[in-house]
């Protein structure tokens, strides 16, 4: 085979492998981290204090679904509904439940989402089985919210209550 034949497969070759992968669809960052912060409250059509409880049926492996998102889904325990309508006592999201935390690093406001979000995906699927989280959600339409519309960002993280200073730095948005 001469050069041109060998660079030709190799283009192609990348071509294939390539294709499949998509990147992270980022919200682009405002000027400082308060901005970006206080942007992802602004966008967000429900704000929700929840407790993770479990899965809604048995789940065997955990798999994902062809759009990237997973196929499990977990039932949260409403404790409290910081903007938007009233949910309901429960809400079910897609997702994996976990036997360890995974609380945010960084110091309110945040600009990041907690470790799991930086596993492939884009997004920080895992919830500590009991564990509290602050959800920022978007609509999806008939009465569905999702907590997987703004990849790396912190729209569902694990906090420490209703006190814990990521809450407490949102909820200072609201008002």
């Amino acid at each position: 085979m001469n050069l041109k034949c060998v660079l030709v497969l190799v283009v192609v070759f990348i071509g294939f492998v390539v294709a499949p992968a998509y990147t992270c669809d980022v919200i682009k960052p405002a000027r400082t981290a308060v901005e970006y912060a206080a942007e992802l409250v602004r966008q967000a059509d429900s704000i929700v204090i929840v407790k993770a409880l479990s899965y809604t049926t048995n789940v065997a492996a955990l798999k994902w679904g062809s759009d990237g998102e997973p196929e499990p889904r977990v039932r949260f325990q409403v404790l409290e509904v910081l903007k938007g309508r009233p949910l309901g006592g429960e809400l079910v999201l897609p997702g994996f439940l976990a036997d360890v935390d995974d609380f945010n690093t960084q110091q309110p406001p945040y600009t990041g989402v907690r470790s799991g979000g930086f596993r492939g995906n884009c997004f920080a699927d895992e919830y500590r089985r009991g564990g509290i989280f602050l959800l920022l959600l978007k609509a999806k339409g008939n009465a569905a919210y999702t907590a997987r519309w703004a990849s790396l960002a912190p729209i569902n993280e694990q906090v420490q209550g209703k006190d814990d200073p990521w809450v407490l730095w949102v909820r200072g948005r609201l008002r």
